[in-house]
């Protein structure tokens, strides 16, 4: 005869290396990459202090391309394939340069020295407007403004005045057309709607810090990194400035009004929600990261100290999560979570590590991650959309969940931790088994409150005659919510009792087997 068979649950316990977001590409050297500049999925630049690294294959093999020592390479620009521009510096003769190219970057033809200036940033418009902005005066001073504007491709460049009251130096110039951008200094932004013949001083808001990078989509939406790692969004021009939270930032890059990305010290951060939330992604390096540069929502390139080159074909994550958030209800957990994209994302498995309570000191066994469920994902989706997931095999205590989100490539990643606690019950409870009426098999539930720790209980089942037919349960077990199966396949059909007793307690219930 089958006398019982108690619920067992074996988890698989996971010991994976979790895939990074972000892979190195070997470079080939050991300079320190400044600037990254991609025009498509195969060709692209990187830029170290004094020289131009190319590649056609997408970052599997670089070559110098250029050599441009004594002289610091400031900022690279490629419009496509064949034009580019290149701004750089020689501190000895206190002289900037502005070169172009039409075929590559195999050749850079010298279009203009801007003697006496130390520039620190380049925006080419469009074919033939292009503007400049740094410092100058006799030597470079910090404490005098210098902009330059072309308006011939890059032959001649004419000195632009900013503002007759301001005597300090510039660090960042943006247009979006023609007619309308801004330029960023020491504490100060300003902006032109009329090609830059006049300037508006503009609140700009940063603690004390200067915008050493501009970035805007357009009239309204733009963002600002300061030189103390801050990142601020305008939503109207300029007007006002609002701190992002949950990132830092020397440098940036926005795709659309949702889709940017962050980098500070070897952190890279991704927002998908115009900056509203953002995600720490894992860059697989220590290294210090100066530039990041994308060409689609999916595939991109960040480079920093040490010769680092780092790619990514997924966008860095591919899922991005509005919250996850776990709560008791009754007797059991539910966790919820909520995703605003998705991308090739097969689903998400629930994984879960129990802490312990004030009753039991779990082992180091007990502390380890185990999966508990697969919820299926949308693939790929820009939509919100909300999951949900109950545990019942809970017992009282605290408990760590996480999700570990898979694509249909097998790649993986997981969300932050979330702990919840399960609290004990506040009374003896013996529940109706399920199934009722049963063949063989049926579930027998019961609660056990705090101040039956101590206690033994037994938990017994009775034929019609009162005979006692098994004993499933005589211990003193801990409180909380326990489950037991009973095996009935050697008994007969009839209408049998299940007793859960104490020393002067006891609870009875009636169940039917029905064969």
């Amino acid at each position: 005869m089958k006398l019982c068979i108690r619920i067992l649950i074996y988890f698989l316990l996971l010991t994976p290396k979790n895939i990074p977001q972000w892979f190195p590409q070997d470079s080939g050297t050991s300079d320190n990459f400044k600037n990254v500049e991609f025009i498509s999925d195969n060709i692209g630049w990187v830029g170290s202090e004094f020289k131009i690294y190319k590649t056609n294959d997408g970052g599997n093999t670089w070559y110098i391309q250029k050599d441009f020592t004594p002289e610091y390479i400031i900022s690279l620009i490629f419009r496509n394939e064949n034009t580019g521009w290149l701004l750089s510096y020689y501190s000895l003769d206190q002289i900037s340069r502005i070169y172009k190219t039409i075929d590559g970057g195999d050749t850079w033809q010298l279009k203009n020295l801007l003697n006496d200036t130390q520039l620190v940033d380049l925006d080419i418009v469009n074919d033939s407007l292009g503007w400049c902005v740094g410092a100058g005066g006799t030597p470079p001073s910090l404490w005098v403004p210098a902009a330059f504007k072309t308006t011939d491709s890059g032959e001649t460049w004419e000195s632009v005045s900013i503002s007759p009251t301001y005597f300090s130096y510039l660090r960042s110039v943006e247009f979006v057309n023609e007619s309308e951008g801004w330029i960023s200094g020491a504490n100060n932004i300003f902006k032109t709607i009329d090609g830059g013949q006049n300037w508006i001083e503009m609140p700009y808001i940063s603690g004390g810090a200067d915008a050493v990078k501009l970035q805007f989509l357009n009239s309204d939406t733009g963002w600002s990194a300061t030189d103390y790692g801050g990142l601020l969004k305008t939503s109207d021009g300029g007007i006002s400035w609002d701190q992002e939270t949950g990132v830092q930032s020397i440098n940036f890059y926005f795709l659309n009004r949702r889709i940017g990305w962050s980098v500070f010290g070897s952190s890279i951060y991704y927002t998908a929600n115009g900056g509203e939330l953002w995600v720490s992604q894992n860059s697989n390096t220590n290294n210090f990261l100066w530039d990041i540069s994308f060409v689609d929502s999916t595939t991109g390139w960040a480079v920093g100290d040490g010769g680092t080159i780092l790619n990514t074909s997924n966008g860095g994550t591919p899922v991005e999560f509005i919250s996850f958030q776990g709560a008791q209800i009754k007797d059991n957990i539910t966790l919820t979570w909520i995703t605003s994209t998705e991308k090739n994302n097969m689903g998400f498995g629930i994984e879960r590590k129990f802490l312990g309570n004030s009753i039991k000191i779990v082992s180091m066994k007990d502390t380890s991650w185990t999966s508990i469920g697969f919820i299926e994902g949308n693939g790929t989706t820009t939509e919100n959309h909300l999951y949900s997931y109950k545990d019942t095999n809970v017992k009282p205590g605290k408990y760590l969940y996480r999700l570990k989100q898979i694509d249909f490539d097998g790649n993986y990643e997981y969300s932050k931790q979330i702990e919840v606690f399960l609290s004990t019950p506040n009374n003896l409870e013996l529940k109706q088994n399920f199934p009722n009426p049963f063949n063989s098999l049926t579930n027998i539930e019961y609660a056990l409150p705090k101040e039956w720790e101590n206690k033994p209980i037994t938990l017994k089942i009775f034929n019609s005659l009162g005979e006692e037919v098994i004993t499933l349960v005589n211990e003193i077990e801990l409180p909380g919510i326990h489950k037991i199966t009973f095996d009935g396949s050697n008994s007969p059909s009839g209408v049998y009792i299940y007793r859960l007793s104490t020393k002067d307690y006891c609870i009875s219930k009636k169940f039917i087997l029905l064969k």
